[in-house]
């Protein structure tokens, strides 16, 4: 193997051009990469890092724009929400201006002498505006309500805050439901006063059917020294009773003390019943109640079955008990309660027992075996159809084990065998003959044994039956 050494190239060899251009280096100084690079690849390289800090621009840009749209949206929302809010704002001060300002004129006259007059016609206008007729008492305007404060230095002192005015034995006749009217819109309007004390008797005991009321009650009302001067109430509802006037009305009626005795209701429906195994189940509770007038409540008030619900209509007599498929064989309680809408409340309860069973096997019934067809006669044959000489139809028979012949008419009869026939028709080719409850036709010739048809006879009973 031969080995050729490659001579150093001395350093004489070498232009002065190219000691000049070449860079002085230390002894510790390491060669970089664009020294190592020729002349091409730092034109690729230069290129590369040039678009570096274009796409970090590009990117910052780009985020720049994302915050500054998410930035101007909040801000936006923040607007919409801000006028929202202080349109809301606007709203309820207005609503509360207006409320202020029926509130003060709804409050009594600044004037002391003004106050029980101006209360005095104004309560007896809605009195009688329900219907009652009504005699007011003896006003009485009360020692100013006072209350202790505070001044400036700090002394407890008593300020005057409000008037009370008390009306006395106030007397009023009418009935239930005019009072109730009475009493909605004494309570429903926006003013300072209040029913103290009620009593109501009946004007004729005695008499069942006049349900005439005899009514005293006392009344006060507070006058606010900051309320306006006026002489007029405008009337301010504000819906306090949380029930429209119907509904208090009906529910005041129900509870009619002076009416005829209240009847506690009465479940009529059946206690049990029975059902297979996943069949959906369905029973309607009916009640009865001596007080035709008074509305039931059906309440469902245990049930050992899941998802099980009672449903009844307004004043109904009934409810409806309806739940999903029973998936489990036994025996389930529902405890029902039917309760009236009087005073006292009455009720009845009721235990209703379900008892769920497995289904019965299915029964395969065998067929019946036909019945051998029956025999009579078995030697008499049919040997004639003839018409006679009086216009009458005949038939001929002809008995080969006793060797005679007989002929018999329509409606004649005969025995044979100890059967009674009957000739029930005669045609050309055909005899119908009956026996028992059977229609037996017959083809001349044939066998009292083969008849060619076979039907039921019809009695006369089963005739005039259809």
């Amino acid at each position: 193997m031969t080995v050729t050494a490659r001579s150093r190239e001395p350093d004489s060899d070498r232009t002065t051009a190219d000691r000049a251009t070449r860079p002085k280096l230390n002894q510790y100084q390491e060669p970089t990469i664009m020294n190592n690079l020729n002349s091409r690849e730092r034109v690729m390289l230069l290129i590369v890092l040039s678009f570096v800090p274009l796409g970090g621009l590009y990117y910052s840009w780009t985020t720049y724009q994302e915050m500054r749209t998410y930035r101007v949206d909040q801000i936006l929302k923040a607007e919409a929400e801000k006028n929202r809010l202080y349109d809301l704002s606007q709203t309820a001060m207005k609503e509360m201006d207006r409320f202020d300002d029926a509130y003060n004129d709804a409050s009594l006259p600044l004037s002391v002498a003004d106050n029980a007059a101006s209360y005095q016609n104004f309560l007896s206008n809605l009195i009688t505006r329900s219907g009652l007729k009504v005699v007011m008492g003896a006003s009485d305007l009360s020692r100013p309500l006072e209350m202790e404060t505070r001044d400036r230095l700090n002394k407890l002192v008593k300020e005057h805050v409000a008037d009370r005015l008390t009306i006395r034995d106030i007397k009023a006749n009418g009935n239930l439901s005019q009072l109730s009217d009475f009493l909605y819109d004494f309570y429903d309007l926006a003013i300072l006063h209040r029913i103290d004390s009620i009593s109501v008797d009946l004007i004729a005991p005695e008499k069942e059917d006049e349900a005439q009321l005899s009514i005293k009650f006392t009344v006060s009302a507070i006058m606010l020294p900051s309320g306006p001067e006026t002489k007029n109430w405008s009337e301010y509802s504000v819906g306090r009773l949380g029930k429209p006037r119907s509904a208090v009305t009906s529910l005041v009626v129900a509870r009619d003390l002076f009416g005829p005795p209240n009847e506690a209701p009465k479940i009529s429906s059946r206690t049990s019943s029975e059902v297979e195994v996943g069949s959906y189940f369905t029973h309607r509770f009916t009640a009865d109640d001596g007080n035709a007038d008074d509305p039931l409540t059906f309440e469902l008030v245990s049930s050992e079955l899941d998802g099980f619900e009672l449903k009844t209509a307004d004043r109904a007599r009934s409810a409806t008990l309806s739940g999903p498929r029973v998936a489990k064989a036994g025996r389930y309680k529902f405890n029902v309660r039917v309760s009236d809408n009087r005073l006292p409340l009455l009720t009845d309860e009721q235990v209703f027992t379900l008892t769920v069973v497995e289904p019965k096997p299915e029964v395969i019934q065998k067929p019946a075996e036909p019945k051998p067809p029956r025999k009579f006669a078995p030697d008499t044959y049919i040997t004639r159809l003839t018409m006679g000489l009086n216009g009458v139809a005949e038939v001929g028979l002809n008995n080969r084990g006793k060797d005679e012949s007989f002929v018999r008419r329509e409606g004649q009869s005969f025995e044979l065998d100890g059967k009674t026939w009957t000739v029930v028709k005669i045609e050309s080719r055909t005899v119908t003959l009956r026996v028992e409850d059977e229609l037996l036709e017959f083809k001349i010739g044939s066998a009292l044994t083969s008849p060619k048809t076979t039907s039921k006879a019809v009695t006369s009973t089963e005739a005039l039956s259809r």
